[in-house]
């Protein structure tokens, strides 16, 4: 089938996976002037941009046709029309997502780095022998800017096989791969109300899914806003024609009807009981990226995996505080392993829930033990045992004990809060990560026994 003229500036769905040494119309590129090279003087702002027939790059150091740089390699030379020498760059990972426009801040490759490796995924290449296992599935809730997306995607992105070839108007971003006919609107494209139903296309589609229902691990995102969620597509798949797009999942929707939605559909493909549903969870990964993620605990809990983690990334120490308040109160089974400053160094944080000792002659009548706070909280616990506590979100008073026991709503109880002693950093959030450490049922029987 000979794509239409508007399905030539589309993204193929098939992604090249050997390195291609010539650029081609919609490659993404980065033009650097020859001056700055071999010199101790930083390079400009670098700018990122699209290949397309027609269209002209500006700088102050002259103007260059795309159609100039279209089948050059990466590292060649171009010249603009007042004789200056610009080297083509293929833009890394971390520089796409950097320059790339965008319309809500991006998680930066720094930080996206740390929380994919904070996950500890590793996956295989498919095989017969496990052609049949459950795939690894992560859920990442607040899609933004795509730049973790396409994170996440690389990192699961040897456990897929190659996408089998489809037809250029197919829809292949979202649960289901749909047929579409778009029509060209200057440099927009939007669908209209006609639709493709031949033979030719459903067959594509068939394929299409039987592949995706085969993937051996997938990246959900979810996002409320429309228009987030299509800026997100199009930056993972803009990056190297596509390379990772059909390891994501995207879904307009709220993070806890989205859970919903998902052991609906379970039950529904699987005919099991509904209680039974539940009990099966799926997700391996979650990570939460949103304003008040304390509030989809427990909608998300019963979702998680055994031994599955939950990382939940804010710019505010006190949003982790939350979180940790919202697990210790509905008993979620959940255990605090790190608590994380993303920025150089990526400074650990210590926060914990504390009775200080003015409050230890409760003890008598409530038939709990104290005993002495973990010697291997850090380096300043010395200081700590002589009164020198520094609490950077609440006063604690010194020295205290830490219970081995204690009740949600116990009075008495105070924050711990502060960085480890040791390192100075700076920007970043806080990424906190916890274990899920027991079956989801668990949840319900401690609930019921309140």
């Amino acid at each position: 089938m000979k794509p239409l003229h508007w399905q030539r500036n589309l993204p193929r769905t098939r992604p090249s996976f050997k390195p291609r040494l010539l650029n081609t119309e919609n490659d993404n590129i980065i033009l650097i002037p020859k001056a700055y090279e071999g010199t101790n003087r930083s390079a400009p702002s670098k700018k990122l941009f699209k290949l397309l027939p027609g269209r002209t790059f500006s700088s102050h150091r002259g103007n260059i046709d795309h159609n100039s740089i279209i089948g050059k390699r990466f590292r060649d030379l171009v010249k603009s029309h007042k004789g200056f020498e610009f080297r083509i760059h293929q833009p890394t990972l971390a520089e796409y997502i950097t320059l790339s426009r965008r319309i809500v801040t991006p998680i930066y490759p720094t930080d996206a780095n740390l929380l994919v490796s904070a996950l500890d995924i590793h996956v295989t290449p498919p095989t017969s022998e496990n052609n049949n296992n459950p795939p690894l599935e992560i859920l990442e809730a607040g899609t933004g800017h795509g730049g973790l997306t396409l994170h996440l995607a690389r990192a699961i992105h040897a456990a897929n096989t190659s996408a089998p070839i489809v037809a250029p108007m197919l829809d292949t971003t979202g649960p289901n791969t749909t047929s579409v006919n778009l029509t060209h609107s200057g440099s927009k494209y939007k669908q209209d109300n006609s639709y493709h139903d031949s033979p030719e296309v459903r067959s594509y589609e068939n394929a299409f899914n039987l592949w995706k229902s085969s993937r051996g691990a997938i990246v959900h995102t979810v996002d409320l806003s429309v228009l987030h969620t299509e800026r997100a597509k199009s930056i993972v798949r803009g990056f190297r024609n596509g390379i990772y797009a059909n390891n994501v999942e995207f879904y307009t929707d709220e993070v806890s009807s989205w859970i919903k939605n998902q052991f609906n559909q379970r039950q529904n493909a699987s005919g099991s009981h509904p209680v039974d549903t539940f009990l099966n969870p799926f997700l391996t990964h979650v990570i939460l990226d949103l304003p008040n993620p304390e509030q989809q605990l427990l909608t998300i809990a019963p979702a998680i995996l055994t031994n599955g983690t939950l990382s939940i990334f804010n710019p505010q120490i006190s949003q982790i505080w939350a979180c940790v308040e919202v697990i210790k109160k509905l008993r979620l089974p959940f255990v605090l392993e790190k608590v994380v400053e993303l920025g150089n160094g990526d400074r650990e944080w210590d926060i914990r829930a504390v009775r200080p000792r003015s409050h230890l002659g409760l003890e008598t009548n409530t038939g709990l033990t104290p005993q002495p706070v973990n010697d291997n909280l850090g380096a300043d616990d010395d200081n700590e045992a002589r009164g020198g506590l520094f609490s950077a979100c609440s006063k604690v008073p010194q020295p205290h004990l830490e219970l081995t026991q204690h009740h949600p709503d116990e009075a008495g109880w105070e924050i711990v809060c502060r960085p480890k002693v040791g390192v100075r950093v700076v920007g970043g959030g806080f990424l906190g990560r916890w274990r899920k450490m027991r079956p989801a049922e668990s949840i319900e029987l401690d609930l019921a026994s309140e």
